[in-house]
């Protein structure tokens, strides 16, 4: 029979290091990004937007958007865009969720979006996402 230990060797063994990228689905049409590796709640804002926040202290550690081709759409309608280049298919995470009361007024008044917006600035290494990304 396994042993305690033997099992924390073989996590270990087979632990994946940690990366902090931001990945987009297509077939949900959603961006979710983590900024830590810890256990977390989420905290569903609005049919955009979910955060995930660190069970120790309550600070986001993560977020899942959703319906991000609809609301380039709805950016693009308003001739706001947040592509890195002009044709390209990259976009600025820090743009993208700015941008949302634009289309969803409410979202100002919500401090989720403060709360991420504030902890994207801090994580200039995840920047951008690229929407033609496989996951």
């Amino acid at each position: 029979m396994a042993t305690e230990t033997d099992i924390q060797e073989v996590i270990e063994r087979y632990k994946r290091p940690f990366n902090s990228s931001p990945t987009y689905t297509e077939v949900g049409d959603c961006i979710e990004l983590f900024f830590s590796d810890e256990d977390f709640h989420a905290d569903r804002v609005d049919c955009w937007l979910t955060v995930y926040r660190s069970f120790g202290d309550g600070r986001v550690i993560g977020f899942l958007l959703k319906n991000v081709k609809t609301l380039l759409s709805a950016f693009a309608s308003l001739g706001l865009d947040c592509r890195v280049l002009r044709q390209g298919s990259k976009v600025q995470l820090l743009s993208l969720i700015a941008f949302v009361p634009w289309v969803e007024p409410a979202a100002i008044e919500r401090d989720p979006y403060r709360d991420l917006l504030n902890c994207l600035k801090t994580h200039p290494e995840v920047q951008e996402v690229d929407l033609k990304q496989v996951a």
